[in-house]
């Protein structure tokens, strides 16, 4: 099943990330409702972290890094099977997934529920250029490093996710 469009529908959920209806994905913004997102960390056996560079043809965060993967969920799909989906969709992996954890966050007039999952890979290849400029492993102090000194150069998610994974794996800011 490939990314919601536009069009597709996806769950419309309320302040406790429970499902209420449904809303188009095209007007999840300008309703202001709550919505569910994916979010997959890969990293390699080093323990680098796998950041992708959003494609500059995207409407949101053109040319910024974020997560190895993320996506919206379909009407009805389970944050675990889109993080499934994605990481086949936009990197090929079909790694085992390990639950992170999750964070509630405002964007842009919405409320965004996003799932945090981690795997294990070196072999990721970018599925989808028009997407996705470019993949690459960092190692965690530089992202920790980048994102203290030029937060601007992430997606606005990222640093709610990597607060996640910080917490999940023992490991703080500096």
């Amino acid at each position: 099943m490939p990314a919601p469009t536009l069009h597709s529908p996806l769950d419309r959920v309320d302040d406790t990330d429970q499902p209420v209806g449904r809303v188009e994905r095209g007007d999840v913004f300008r309703l202001g409702v709550g919505f569910r997102v994916v979010h997959v960390f890969v990293q390699d056996h080093d323990g680098q972290l796998l950041l992708q560079e959003i494609g500059a043809s995207r409407t949101r965060s053109p040319g910024r890094l974020g997560s190895s993967v993320a996506g919206y969920l379909h009407a009805g799909e389970s944050y675990v099977d889109a993080a499934r989906r994605r990481l086949v969709e936009e990197l090929d992996l079909t790694t085992p997934l390990t639950k992170l954890g999750a964070v509630r966050m405002p964007d842009d007039g919405a409320t965004k529920f996003v799932e945090l999952y981690g795997t294990v890979s070196d072999t990721a290849t970018n599925r989808d250029p028009a997407h996705i400029e470019g993949i690459e492993y960092w190692p965690l102090d530089a992202v920790e490093q980048t994102l203290a000194a030029e937060p601007d150069r992430f997606t606005e998610t990222f640093p709610y996710v990597f607060g996640v994974f910080l917490v999940a794996t023992g490991r703080h800011l500096p």
